[in-house]
């Protein structure tokens, strides 16, 4: 499966491509590799977890687990588990592979502790659609409709991906079918961001300590003031592809997000591309932390609400 937060793997995929200055060139978004593995992908086997038990042959049950279990690297990867959690982010397309498999993703979170945030990534497989055709929405197991604040319950299985010839820690994550959708009750507020230092970001950056990344992986977090660095190529402080390089940590923002989310004209759409001129300074920048393309990065939800400033295409 995708690269599962990576936009290119060894089959590229066929996300429509911007217009835009910045997405000139731009690489396909979290591609498959292969689509021969359930949670798409080679996810590593875990260690069984104290509690952990075999789920019903039939229908969605799961074992509860925690975010202290899944960021402890010990569920298992073939025992259905569920979380009751916060929606961190809107629905997005993760994939479109070569073959035609659609990935849909969205984050999900709780409140953070002083060790670092509660998160993982979620994504559910669609109806197929071939390249070139936009995925079909509303045939995987996340609603369209999802919206940060939502209180979800999702069951599925827990695996790492990182694509094949990536030299990084894989990306947690959690893979639900279709027929067990995403359950929501209620809405309440999103979980604070953590605050990320410059120590940790680079660290992260670096992608090969595995503990570090389940430790903040799929988390929302927060930068303070960070200022873009002068792209070799691309508009201002924006680079090919809709990154954005900082002076202060090594560190990317990357808009694989909301480039690849449902609204305005979906996934792909030219006019959700970052657009920064140079300088800039960023007061705050609050984003998810995701693998895109061998990258370990962090990806706004909005360039309009996350960014301090915000993107100057905002309306």
């Amino acid at each position: 499966m995708s690269g599962v937060g990576c936009r290119v793997s060894a089959t590229p995929e066929t996300l429509p491509l911007g217009a835009g200055a910045a997405d000139s060139a731009r690489p396909p978004s979290s591609g498959d590799d292969d689509d021969d593995a359930p949670n798409g992908g080679s996810p590593s086997s875990r260690g069984s977890t104290q509690n952990a038990r075999a789920s019903t042959a039939s229908g969605c049950d799961a074992q509860s687990v925690s975010f202290d279990e899944i960021q402890s690297g010990d569920v298992r990867s073939d025992v259905r588990v569920r979380i009751d959690a916060t929606a961190t982010s809107q629905k997005f397309l993760v994939s479109h592979a070569h073959s035609g498999s659609c990935l849909f993703g969205a984050f999900a979170g709780s409140e953070p502790s002083s060790a670092g945030p509660s998160g993982i990534l979620v994504v559910s497989y669609g109806t197929d659609a071939p390249a070139g055709d936009p995925c079909p929405t509303g045939t995987d197991a996340i609603p369209d409709t999802l919206t940060p604040g939502d209180a979800i319950g999702a069951a599925g299985y827990l695996g790492d991906y990182a694509p094949s010839g990536c030299s990084v820690a894989g990306s947690p994550q959690l893979m639900v079918d279709a027929s067990c959708t995403l359950t929501s009750t209620t809405h309440r507020a999103v979980p604070e961001p953590y605050d990320l230092s410059f120590d940790e970001a680079d660290a992260l950056a670096r992608g090969t300590d595995a503990a570090l990344v389940r430790r903040l992986a799929g988390g929302l977090v927060r930068l303070h003031d960070v200022d873009a660095a002068r792209p070799a190529e691309g508009t201002g402080s924006v680079g090919p592809y809709g990154v954005i390089q900082l002076q202060q940590t090594k560190l990317e923002i990357h808009d694989a997000l909301e480039y690849a989310d449902l609204s305005r004209g979906g996934p792909g759409d030219a006019a959700k591309s970052l657009v920064f001129g140079y300088p800039t300074r960023f007061g705050s920048v609050t984003a998810l932390v995701y693998l895109d393309y061998c990258s370990w990065s962090v990806t706004p939800r909005s360039r309009c609400a996350d960014l301090s400033p915000a993107s100057a295409n905002c309306p």
